[in-house]
């Protein structure tokens, strides 16, 4: 199970330094986005692993991290899950 989800972080993190590549380098660097960005509404931070994840209304819900800190994913991958 660990090598899975390894496998299942690394694939995310290369997804999204593809699909979502200058919002990643600036959070990598701890940067702010441009104001016109549409990930702004959602409030975007990397997590421990360096993943993509967005803050929402979830924030104060009473649920798991993952369900209140959404992954960031590209259409593609998304059509990949079904």
């Amino acid at each position: 199970m660990e090598d899975q989800n390894t496998a299942k972080q690394f694939i995310l993190n290369l997804s999204q330094k593809e699909s979502f590549a200058d919002v990643y380098d600036k959070k990598a660097k701890g940067q702010q986005l441009s104001a016109s960005n549409q990930l702004n509404k959602r409030s975007p931070f990397r997590d421990k692993n360096g993943l993509l994840r967005l803050r929402g209304r979830l924030k104060n819900a009473d649920s798991c991290y993952e369900a209140k800190h959404l992954v960031n994913l590209s259409a593609y991958i998304k059509s990949l899950r079904s």
